[in-house]
């Protein structure tokens, strides 16, 4: 049985200042803030688990800077949270390399019956002038369906939105189709590819 969420296409309200950005960039959906309590336990509890990832005992609960809910008009649903997250400066230590402010997005798709789909992370650094994938993953029972070439389109969409950049792919790629996806985007001509220390880097146009 399909899942009942907290708003309808019809009834939205779209406090965000930007909003047009994001649609402009992903089709077929729409985007709202929403509260804490607006997004399912499960999900709350995995940004929550991502968020506190190495800050260790200076971590505080709900410390995001916003929370989105994006419907989409097949009836999946994809949450966001944003996190600005300050680092302890020992991880710096020997290493001046690491920046210890980042600007970060978290994203779990479920579909219409509230199945998780897959995740992914968006990545600005203060000292970086781009924003780009930390990762994006989809479930094995759902590959091969578009919801990875989804989900890119979409975290595009809030990198424009919120940084006012596109993305762009990271340094490395996780997974064999990772690369692959970002090759029939070019195709597509919504990306571009170029070098990047001899090694090969996307981002959207």
């Amino acid at each position: 049985m399909a899942i009942e969420y907290n708003f309808s296409l019809n009834e939205l309200i779209l406090p965000i200042v930007n909003a047009d950005i994001f649609r402009t960039n992903f089709h077929g959906a729409e985007i709202k803030v929403v509260t804490y309590n607006e997004v399912p336990p499960n999900v709350m509890e995995w940004f929550e688990v991502e968020s506190e990832m190495f800050l260790f005992k200076d971590y505080k609960r709900g410390a995001f800077k916003e929370l989105f809910a994006i419907q989409h008009n097949s009836g999946d649903i994809t949450y966001a949270a944003q996190q600005i997250k300050e680092y302890p400066v020992i991880m710096a230590t020997g290493h001046p390399e690491i920046d210890l402010v980042e600007d970060l997005v978290y994203l779990k798709d479920l579909n219409r019956y509230g199945e998780e789909t897959g995740y992914g992370e968006i990545i600005k650094e203060a000292k970086e002038e781009i924003p780009y994938v930390g990762y994006t993953m989809t479930k094995d029972e759902y590959r091969r369906q578009g919801f990875g070439k989804r989900r890119l389109l979409m975290m595009n969409g809030l990198s424009k939105m919120l940084f006012g950049l596109p993305l762009y792919s990271g340094i490395s790629f996780g997974h064999p189709d990772a690369k692959s996806l970002w090759e029939k985007l070019v195709a597509e001509r919504k990306a571009l590819k170029y070098k990047e220390d001899k090694k090969d880097r996307f981002r959207f146009i």
